[in-house]
């Protein structure tokens, strides 16, 4: 199961280091979030097919994209400037 846990037995006051850590990992993820769907949205309008398709299955979006990590990868590092 995928998840964020915080020990129970520590006693964390407002600005203690780990919750300004957990903080800001929250709002990476969340910004990781926001570029993927805007990345998903570029490579559907860039197929005119699918322009007025309320949905594209599975089978078609990897038909025109294959999987890959290493292209992947790339754009991961790209967005964070690695």
């Amino acid at each position: 199961m995928n998840g964020i846990g915080i020990p129970i037995q520590k006693k964390l006051e407002a600005g203690d280091p780990a919750i300004e850590e957990m903080l800001s990992f929250i709002k990476k993820v969340g910004q990781l979030s926001e570029w993927g769907n805007a990345q998903i949205k570029i490579l559907y309008e860039a197929v005119p097919e699918w322009a007025g398709l309320t949905h594209v299955s599975l089978e078609g979006w990897r038909n025109k994209y294959r999987n890959s990590s290493k292209t992947s990868l790339e754009a991961m590092k790209k967005y964070w400037g690695l």
